[in-house]
């Protein structure tokens, strides 16, 4: 599920040699089961490669899944987050945990950056974390909901028009699931884990950069 030696890179201060260390930990784990299961391609090529020496054959990729859209639930009107929006607003969504290894310092760039050329932008942010109250000082604008319910976020996914998605570091990226079992579009990072669910131009944007999300 989790790309730990990427974790210990993005997280911790471990030098190269430190990092090299917990990779064999990890081939050693690896090693002694009949079958490993991965979330994308790249995780799975990357156990196959030379640096950890699993067997082609005994990596097999998966995926995790989203349960279909509670029943009963209304898109949420967007003059609820907003007194002086309309539904021609355009609303950006953010919904997961808030933390900076999810891309949270690249949602106040990214925001800006988006209403310099749509000034009448505004951001939606379902969830909680460390990083919440640095990006509720950094985005007076936005409007924080917390952590929501299903039926909340079903919702929010209704209603809103693009899902934002700035984490390089998911394996997966489930929300990008519940976002596009709900009919929302989403934009993020062309990397592991998303490059794998989002067809390019289709249900979504992959990119390489701030400026081009």
């Amino acid at each position: 599920h989790t790309d730990w030696l990427e974790y210990v890179e993005r997280t911790t201060p471990a030098d190269r040699d430190e990092r090299d260390r917990v990779r064999r930990i990890l081939r050693m784990l690896y090693r002694q089961f009949d079958g490993i299961f991965v979330l994308n391609r790249e995780h799975k090529a990357w156990l196959s490669s030379h640096e950890m020496g699993i067997p082609p054959e005994r990596v097999f990729l998966t995926a995790h899944h989203a349960l279909p859209p509670p029943p009963g639930v209304a898109p949420i009107a967007k003059q609820a987050l907003f007194a002086d929006a309309t539904e021609a607003t355009p609303v950006l969504f953010v919904a997961g945990r808030l933390s900076r290894e999810k891309g949270c310092d690249d949602i106040v760039d990214v925001f800006r950056r988006a209403r310099t050329a749509l000034p009448d932008l505004r951001l939606v942010i379902a969830g909680t974390g460390p990083e919440e109250e640095a990006l509720r000082q950094a985005l007076p604008e936005a409007c924080f909901l917390g952590w929501v319910s299903q039926q909340e976020l079903a919702a929010c996914y209704q209603g809103l028009d693009l899902f934002l998605f700035p984490s390089r570091f998911d394996t997966f990226g489930n929300v990008l699931l519940e976002a596009f079992s709900n009919g929302m579009p989403a934009v993020s990072y062309n990397c592991k884990g998303p490059a794998d669910l989002i067809l390019d131009g289709e249900c979504g944007y992959l990119v390489s950069s701030p400026g081009e999300m």
